[in-house]
């Protein structure tokens, strides 16, 4: 298998490639980022001597956009973020890059470096606060919370697995005999196409049982492009929306975990 292929594979096939004439290869994935642009890397080197790197805009992107990495807890927080990924900052050519990889890393290495761009964006949230409260947020858990009572349990802001740490999934419901769900709440594009990483990596990586549900607040939320949100819908195990439809919404997550909501509905 060629390196194309073994990108493709990892990647569930949604890539495009172009060997440049330096022998490098550009890669294109379909995830985007919060500004429309889709996430691309560049793998070089050759017979399980890899290495994968960014355009070198990242960095000096969100520096641009004001975000310093000179205040202490910043700068710390890249570090960190880094080296959970397995990635280093080069800031002579402010690339992001890491590696050498394998044949059988590579695969493993691309899905990183797809969650370590969703995460870095966190850093342009923090610079730019939401000013207006997100009571959709609050209003899905509590129904949630109110919906599996007694029935599954539940755990919310946390990872899936100790094998998928990068990515948090807003609720997880769990019921004995059933994959669990994880649900992400649709709030933006990010969230959508984090869901469906998660999904990619639990599948093709680290081939962990779960089926995962994204909630979006309206059939046209606001945050949320159009496309971002066609592709969720073909890609997670669910797309539910939430206002005006609560209660059909919260019973095809019932359904999903393997609750009859018919028979529960019929006790009250």
């Amino acid at each position: 298998m060629n390196t194309v292929d073994v990108l493709k594979k990892a990647l569930c096939g949604t890539i495009t490639t172009r060997r440049l004439a330096s022998g490098v290869i550009a890669v294109g994935t379909e995830f985007n980022l919060s500004d429309g642009d889709q996430i691309g890397f560049y793998v070089s080197g050759k017979e399980g001597n890899y290495w994968i790197a960014d355009d070198g805009s990242t960095i000096p992107f969100l520096e641009a956009q004001g975000v310093s990495f000179e205040n202490n807890t910043r700068g710390s927080a890249l570090s960190a973020m880094l080296a959970e990924y397995g990635f280093s900052y080069d800031e002579e050519r402010a690339e992001l890059i890491s590696g050498p990889f394998s044949d059988e890393e590579l695969p493993n290495a691309a899905m990183r470096f797809v969650s370590l761009r969703l995460r870095l964006q966190d850093f342009l949230l923090l610079q730019h606060p939401k000013t207006v409260a997100n009571t959709f947020r609050d209003d899905v858990r509590q129904a949630i919370e109110a919906t599996f009572e007694g029935k599954a349990r539940l755990a919310f802001d946390q990872v899936v697995s100790e094998s998928l740490p990068d990515i948090v999934a807003d609720a997880i419901v769990d019921r004995n005999g059933v994959e669990p769900v994880a649900v992400f709440f649709g709030t933006n594009d990010m969230r959508l196409t984090e869901a469906q990483v998660l999904r990619l990596e639990a599948k093709y990586q680290a081939q962990v049982a779960v089926r995962v549900v994204s909630i979006v607040e309206s059939q046209r939320p606001a945050a949320v492009s159009s496309r971002v949100l066609g592709r969720a819908m073909n890609r997670l195990d669910k797309v539910l929306v939430f206002r005006g439809e609560e209660k059909s919404a919260m019973q095809a997550l019932m359904e999903l975990v393997g609750i009859d909501s018919t028979v529960v509905g019929s006790s009250h």
